[in-house]
């Protein structure tokens, strides 16, 4: 059976500017510019106004109007990439031999040594928009760093095939570079007080009350920010009791039910 027409609409989130020609896609943020071209797909996309992308799709089974969320989801993403950036973090995992990996070409590229004790040096090349970076507190660990999610996804397949097991037991040797995390660059959860507070000494050197006349300025900005991180770590804290104590009201009703569940086999049973 064929559905006459289905479409979706895809609102562009402010601060972002998209255009479609051709059925090719274009979204521009603060991040940078995606084009995408959905050539491939028999559907229409067209611009309603300046905030609006319309899919859809005429006369069209069942698999074929799943294109139309499919077309929708990507470019949810590409504004995703350009706002937020996609973030993802790989571990270096051996047991005798350590993995030596070494960034090339300003992040580009990455050479993979001694894996498994080999003399074989693995070159791997990012993906374009892609970079390879390490990370500056915790050891063996990566991060690649893009706007476009399939580019930065398909460069970690390709750092952790490179390092794939061969002519071995995989359930031993499970030597390799593997993903530990999939985010985003900037993230909208709230700072937590432990890294705001790494910046008090700066803050109280720079809006320290003043002893003259000469740098009265600075002095409303020392009880502006105190206000500010005060706030922010009420918000924060409040945050965490409130999940703890969601946590707390689940797991008395849990018991609860285990409670009057035993009262009930009791009384089946003839037991007092």
């Amino acid at each position: 059976m064929k559905i006459v027409q289905s479409n979706q609409l895809v609102k562009i989130q402010p601060g972002l500017t998209g255009s479609v020609k051709a059925r090719k896609v274009i979204i521009t943020g603060p991040r940078g510019t995606l084009t995408r071209s959905f050539r491939h797909l028999a559907v229409d996309i067209s611009m309603i106004g300046k905030n609006t992308i319309k899919v859809e799709k005429w006369y069209g089974k069942h698999k074929e109007l799943a294109a139309v969320r499919t077309v929708c989801s990507h470019i949810e993403n590409m504004m995703k990439g350009v706002t937020k950036g996609y973030l993802y973090k790989m571990r270096s995992v051996y047991a005798h031999f350590p993995i030596n990996v070494a960034i090339m070409d300003g992040g580009h590229a990455v050479e993979v040594r001694n894996f498994l004790g080999e003399k074989f040096t693995r070159k791997v090349n990012m993906l374009p928009g892609v970079t390879f970076s390490t990370s500056p507190s915790m050891k063996d660990e990566f991060f690649l760093q893009g706007n476009d999610i399939e580019a930065v996804s398909r460069s970690a397949a390709l750092v952790q095939q490179s390092t794939s097991v061969k002519d071995k037991d995989i359930r031993k040797f499970l030597d390799g570079i593997y993903v530990s995390e999939k985010t985003n660059v900037f993230s909208d959860t709230l700072v937590s007080p432990s890294f705001i507070y790494r910046f008090v000494p700066l803050v109280k050197l720079y809006c320290t009350k003043p002893r003259t006349s000469s740098i009265s300025l600075v002095t409303p900005w020392y009880s502006i920010t105190k206000l500010y991180m005060g706030i922010i770590h009420r918000t924060w804290l409040f945050r965490q009791l409130k999940s703890s104590a969601d946590t707390d009201k689940e797991e008395m009703l849990i018991l609860k039910e285990k409670r009057n569940i035993r009262k009930k086999c009791e009384r089946n049973t003839g037991r007092t």
